[in-house]
């Protein structure tokens, strides 16, 4: 841990004399949602928003007050750029992002942090991935990556290994304190949480990838009567794939042709910047018949 306290910037491993108690309690929080839900992130940061401001009152500068500022992953370039701006203002000249008030902290880096790494435990790898472009937006050019001000500041930390020979097994073991002589700690473990949540998503895609295949061969399969003409039943199994795969777009429903319209895939929403995919579904053993959808409309 003290050689690479970047492996360990946990947010709930900050000592607490810098956590504020609302961000105690969002902790406690997220401890008991197992699965946790994009939508109930979002609420979960809204309340922990209300209750900082409620709990610091004038102490908590007006543009970061609840009423002015949204804690959310749902933010578009023009966003992500205008929120740089704003945590850079509220740095200021500081040379160390410790130095920076614990709120300021929470609210930019820790709080979108928490979120992720619990949505990620809960198999929403592309909401998590959204939370941490709040901080770190990797799709940005290099020079406007670091949204999080603390990202930059930290570049300039002189990175030190010394130790009180005399205490060094009982002082100082917290990651988060001996992150604030070494360089860019932060950072680095943005880049490998960024990083292990791209392989997680890209495995569970190909999941999926070869689910949908398996269960499209099956729809061709059965599409066709012995007539030659499209049966209910496989109208039925052909919806109940759709609207379990998510497919969207007229490629993936090209052999439908003739049949009803397949109704929208359900659970989407279009985030400003990119299409974000359903959650992770339970995935179907091979083999295993498909449960068809409802039946069709007349």
């Amino acid at each position: 841990m003290f050689a690479y306290p970047e492996s360990y910037l946990l947010p709930e491993l900050r000592p607490g004399v810098t956590q504020t108690t609302p961000y105690h309690d969002l902790l406690i929080e997220l401890r008991n949602q197992t699965r946790l839900t994009p939508v109930q992130a979002r609420k979960l940061a809204e309340k922990y928003h209300a209750a900082l401001t409620t709990k610091l009152g004038a102490n908590l500068p007006e543009p970061l007050r609840d009423t002015a500022l949204v804690i959310t992953e749902q933010l578009t370039d023009t966003q992500l750029s205008e929120r740089r701006t704003l945590i850079a203002n509220q740095f200021g000249n500081l040379a160390n992002p410790a130095q920076a008030p614990n709120y300021l902290q929470e609210i930019f880096y820790f709080v979108p942090l928490a979120l992720a790494l619990q949505l990620q435990k809960a198999g929403q790898f592309l909401s998590a991935l959204d939370w941490i472009e709040t901080f770190y937006a990797d799709h940005l050019k290099a020079s406007e990556r670091k949204i999080y001000r603390g990202l930059v500041v930290e570049e300039q930390i002189t990175t030190q290994y010394q130790r009180n020979p005399d205490n060094w097994l009982r002082v100082g073991l917290n990651p988060h304190e001996i992150a604030t002589v070494r360089a860019s700690a932060h950072t680095q473990f943005t880049l490998m949480t960024l990083v292990r949540y791209q392989r997680m998503l890209n495995e569970a895609l190909r999941l999926d990838i070869e689910d949908f295949d398996d269960d499209l061969s099956l729809v061709r399969e059965t599409m066709i009567s012995p007539t030659g003409q499209p049966q209910r039943q496989a109208y039925e199994l052909a919806v109940g794939v759709c609207n379990a795969d998510g497919v969207q777009g007229a490629a993936e429903r090209s052999f439908l042709t003739g049949l009803p319209p397949i109704p929208a895939p359900r659970g989407l929403w279009t985030e400003p910047r990119r299409a974000v995919a359903p959650a992770r579904r339970t995935r179907r053993p091979r083999g295993a018949p498909i449960v068809p959808a409802p039946a069709a409309p007349p």
